[in-house]
């Protein structure tokens, strides 16, 4: 399903505004641009730590994560380890490896699932694609906050738990 995601987000088509230069002569000329390689740049993948995720699927998570990043040739991997709040980040630079060194969790979930949002917002990052592991165990963000708009349909929640918790509102 991951591997469709990035498939269905990096072959669709965006609609372009006209070139302002030919608007005053009245040639107003929309257009359609592929969104593909040109504009995989970061990719940032957040995982909940929480206690009720194993450190064996969390490394399962990641590995098939980068598998797909060096199948797309992102030039950048952000991983962010969540639970309380931030624990840790791992950046990735293009073909490198992640450092499951970096894997931490104070154990509980009880800001949810905002702060890797709210990090990604802070540090004006752009995410190509955002996926986040999760058993939905937790609150989830408001989709009008965070600067979450500008990715919401590049957001995909990977559950690794039979029952949703909470529904996750966009992506």
């Amino acid at each position: 399903e991951l591997k469709k995601f990035f498939d269905q987000t990096f072959k669709s088509m965006e609609w372009i505004l006209p070139n302002k230069r030919y608007l005053a002569g009245g040639d107003i000329m929309y257009g359609r641009k592929q969104v593909g390689e040109d504009t995989l740049k970061t990719i940032v993948a957040a995982v909940d730590t929480s206690s009720s995720i194993s450190k064996p699927q969390i490394k399962l998570f990641i590995k098939e994560v980068m598998g797909l990043v060096k199948k797309f040739d992102a030039d950048k991997t952000i991983v962010i380890y969540c639970s309380d709040d931030i624990d840790n980040i791992d950046i990735v630079k293009k073909a490198g490896d992640p450092d499951f060194t970096k894997i931490a969790s104070t154990g509980g979930n009880r800001r949810g699932f905002i702060p890797p949002f709210q990090w990604v917002e802070k540090n004006k990052i752009n995410p190509s694609v955002f996926v986040y592991l999760t058993d939905t165990g937790g609150e989830m963000p408001d989709p009008s906050r965070y600067g979450i708009r500008k990715y919401a349909k590049k957001t995909f929640w990977f559950i690794c738990s039979p029952m949703i918790y909470n529904q996750p509102t966009f992506g």
